[in-house]
């Protein structure tokens, strides 16, 4: 904790920190608007946690772009190599190591050797575990219990599901960089210009230099990937 967070008093806003007192607006639709107003909803919450998701230069006036942060995806602590330290998703990894428990057991043996010999990526790629912050609500997450083993024939893994479920106790939270959202705030200024004091009281905690780094390196990643049908042309 000490290596990823910055606390104390605070000078401005900056790509990755946790804020409060920002609402969290998701509009959910039956269709697009096109003809007429068909059925929609607006989930509205003030008492959620966000984390600024625009470069720490680019923060404008009245202008802030968000992601809340959430609980972490269970689907994430199926695999036991990512849930003795779940932040490994943060970075690069063996695809191997980090392929959901049942998406291995029904590669063949074939798609699993062309696995190993894939480069290293970042699993879950549009999310970024931040590590936990004082005063953070502890809480449990049940899953099945995958135990990686070995066939003896081919020497390749497979994993064996056991009939006792696991439990696990955290309080670290999770940001999901598909449902980035932006607000209007009177009160945000350009960089370089001074900042209002409620702002400031609006801030949690700051990401360190090498956390900022990771997440910034993580989300071009993210955004930065080709889609499949575009390769080729690339």
């Amino acid at each position: 904790m000490i290596k990823t967070y910055q606390f104390g008093k605070f000078e401005r806003l900056r790509f990755g920190d946790i804020l409060r007192g920002y609402p969290s607006i998701i509009p959910t639709i039956e269709g697009p608007f096109l003809n007429n107003i068909s059925n929609h909803k607006i989930d509205y919450n003030i008492e959620s946690y966000l984390v600024i998701m625009v470069p720490c230069c680019a923060i404008e006036r009245n202008y802030l772009s968000l992601t809340l942060l959430r609980e972490i995806d269970s689907r994430i602590f199926f695999t036991p190599f990512l849930a003795e330290d779940v932040t490994r998703i943060n970075e690069i990894q063996r695809p191997e190591n980090c392929a959901h428990p049942t998406t291995w057991n029904e590669y063949t043996d074939e798609e699993k050797i062309n696995c190993m010999a894939d480069n290293p990526r970042h699993p879950y790629n549009s999310y970024f575990i931040y590590e936990p912050i004082p005063g953070f609500e502890e809480y449990p997450i049940k899953v099945s219990n995958w135990v990686l083993k070995k066939d003896d024939e081919t020497q390749l893994s497979y994993y064996h599901l056991e009939k006792d479920k696991l439990t696990y106790h955290t309080r670290q939270y999770m940001i999901d960089f598909k449902k980035i959202f932006h607000i209007n705030c009177e009160k945000i200024k350009r960089q370089g210009t001074p900042v209002d004091e409620e702002i400031l009281a609006s801030k949690i905690a700051e990401l360190k230099p090498k956390a900022r780094e990771k997440l910034r390196e993580k989300i071009a990643s993210y955004f930065g990937d080709p889609a499949p049908e575009d390769k080729p042309y690339l």
